[in-house]
């Protein structure tokens, strides 16, 4: 019971925080992502605080590493799809990438797929059709079309850094929190040096004028701690990432409440179907 309860913390954090994100997105993307990696670094000081500093050696930081920069990529990615799309239909298909890191984990980890599992990613591929069957009428298609790519490309980028993140997590739930926070910290600084070449400074005070930047760097983080509790307390991943695959749903909702944004019939099963699908292949 208490696996299952600490397992709806990153269901409800991470769909606020997606959905933060989204208001944020008209901001640069880049940017955002330095600043939710810095301010995260408080979380990270209370939690070596608590638990301690984590072992630390060239081999257990460069998977951390990889990890870091591709997640990085990918979230900046989806942010940038937010601008252009629908959060109803952006949030569904960047979640989708536990797709993406079954098939690299059985391509080159040697993970032996279920069954049930590739009926999993076929629904999920199925969800995602009809999700992107009909282009949202409040935007033009190009806009659409280009939200669907940088989705689809995000959703592939997360796949693949998942995997890395799954090769590196050799520790304690809490040691391997702080070693990803603290390597992600120094990966969006250069990320940023490399890709805002303009007013530097005037950019970060737009995302920290924003109060969606405060619940996005507050509740995000709390979404991941609560996975990392969940996973301790219930000795494996599958009742956190099969609570929490949900999360596109809660995002769906608050942009329905606070945006007033209404998909169509085909589009809502869309989104079902593949949250349903992400939480078969947690299984």
């Amino acid at each position: 019971m208490t696996g299952v309860l600490l397992s709806l913390i990153p269901l409800f954090a991470w769909g606020i925080s997606d959905f933060s994100a989204s208001k944020l997105s008209k901001l640069h993307p880049v940017v955002i992502n330095l600043t939710f990696s810095m301010v995260s670094l408080v979380h990270t000081s209370v939690v070596v605080l608590i638990f301690g500093l984590p072992d630390v050696s060239v081999e257990i930081l460069l998977p951390h590493l990889a990890a870091s920069t591709i997640l990085s990529i990918a979230f900046i990615l989806f942010v940038r799809a937010y601008s252009t799309g629908a959060v109803g239909v952006v949030t569904p298909i960047g979640n989708s990438y536990a797709v993406v890191t079954a098939l690299v984990s059985a391509a080159f980890l040697g993970v032996v797929i279920a069954p049930v599992g590739w009926f999993a990613m076929f629904v999920v591929v199925a969800g995602i059709g009809l999700l992107t069957y009909k282009k949202d009428g409040k935007r033009s298609h190009t806009d659409f079309k280009n939200s669907v790519i940088l989705s689809l490309l995000a959703m592939t980028l997360f796949g693949v850094g998942f995997t890395f993140f799954g090769i590196a997590s050799t520790q304690n739930w809490h040691n391997d929190f702080v070693l990803y926070q603290v390597v992600n910290a120094p990966v969006s600084a250069v990320l940023y040096m490399l890709l805002v070449k303009k007013r530097r400074l005037e950019n970060i005070k737009q995302v920290l004028k924003s109060r969606w930047s405060y619940v996005g760097f507050s509740i995000g983080v709390l979404g991941t701690i609560g996975t990392f509790a969940a996973i301790d307390v219930t000795g494996d991943a599958t009742t956190p990432a099969i609570v929490s695959a949900a999360s596109p749903l809660v995002t769906a909702y608050l942009a329905f409440f606070f945006d007033k944004e209404h998909l169509s019939a085909m589009q809502r099963a869309g989104a079902v179907v593949i949250v349903a699908g992400i939480m078969l292949l947690s299984l």
